[in-house]
């Protein structure tokens, strides 16, 4: 399997976009899941953290399933924002842009009563003038440094990324879809056991993400 630069962005990456955040901010290995949130996997994935005791962070389309949603927040976790849609920013004016980040933001309040601080762009992409409006609104880009790739690959294959580029301070992308609902866990069980046997950490995003 070719290695993508993708999957954890080298340094002259990160520095086109430096007020991104890109790792966690005390070495801790942080949880987080992108899309939807869909019912099905969202149950699997909530097992599996509570059985861990384990806060992640997840970042919605304000389409997502509104029980998904809230069983998100009810368990302690953070909602973040993914746009109204999973639709490329590229592909969107900065107004509808601007509008889809506060329709999401507000959802995301009125889930969760906390005001929502962090987004994502759909597939990663960033959008000419993120920055700015990411000022604008008060809120901060959250990237990664280890992308597992669980919405293309197989188990085999994901588990060999996490087992090459698992690391210190590392933001772990997995994703909350239909495409990965059958095995997710399998990939989180793996990925624990990484973390144990490096004597990594694992962060809450409430705490290792402030800049």
């Amino acid at each position: 399997m070719p290695v993508s630069p993708f999957i954890s962005p080298p340094s002259f990456i990160r520095s086109f976009f430096s007020e991104t955040i890109w790792e966690t901010n005390d070495g801790s290995v942080l949880f987080t899941f992108d899309d939807g949130p869909y019912p099905e996997s969202t149950e699997i994935i909530l097992q599996w953290l509570d059985e861990k005791k384990i806060k992640a962070q997840f970042f919605i389309n304000a389409t997502g399933d509104r029980g998904a949603l809230r069983e998100i927040a009810q368990s302690g976790h953070l909602l973040s924002n993914h746009l109204g849609t999973h639709r490329r920013a590229l592909f969107m004016s900065r107004k509808e842009i601007e509008k889809s980040l506060i329709e999401t933001n507000d959802l995301i309040s009125n889930i969760s009563g906390i005001e929502c601080r962090y987004f994502r762009p759909p597939y990663g992409i960033p959008f000419f003038g993120m920055a700015h409006m990411m000022r604008k609104l008060l809120m901060k880009t959250v990237m990664w440094s280890l992308l597992s790739w669980d919405f293309r690959h197989e188990v085999k294959s994901v588990t060999r990324i996490i087992d090459r580029y698992i690391k210190t301070g590392n933001i772990m992308v997995f994703h909350n879809n239909p495409n990965t609902s059958p095995k997710i866990k399998e990939i989180l069980d793996f990925t624990y056991s990484k973390i144990i046997s490096k004597n990594l950490r694992i962060g809450d995003p409430a705490a290792c993400l402030k800049q």
